[in-house]
């Protein structure tokens, strides 16, 4: 979330600071919003405060506005893609890049419109 609210400030500002972490179609939450999850990574067993993520990022909409969810995707795009060097309160980002455009996608149950996106980020925490 701070990476997103430092990188990205139009993207953070467009959801109000709603950047939540999991699905939010099962929650009730207000919207526009940004979703992060976690696909996976492991760390090198050399280096183990360094740690490769691929990140799933989820910009969604009220209903009928999936124009506007790819425009704040596209702030966020903006903001992240090839970002480097950014220092968070838990550690520093050495890279962050896109590795699959943001694809549209309305949910067939909510019929909230989304764009998803997947992101690998190379980061390793404040020594503690």
């Amino acid at each position: 979330r701070e990476f997103i609210q430092l990188s990205a400030a139009s993207a953070y500002a467009a959801v109000g600071g709603r950047i939540y972490a999991h699905a939010l179609v099962q929650q009730n939450f207000d919207l526009p919003a940004i979703t992060v999850d976690i696909q996976g990574g492991t760390s090198d067993p050399q280096v183990p405060i360094y740690n490769p993520v691929l990140y799933v990022i989820r910009v969604w909409h009220k209903k009928l506005e999936s124009a506007a969810a790819r425009s704040i995707y596209n702030l966020l795009r903006d903001g992240l893609h090839g970002k480097t060097k950014v220092t968070t309160t838990t550690g520093h980002i050495i890279y962050c890049h896109e590795t699959q455009a943001g694809q549209d996608i309305t949910d067939f149950d909510t019929e909230l419109p989304s764009v998803l996106s997947y992101w690998r980020v190379g980061m390793y925490a404040t020594a503690t």
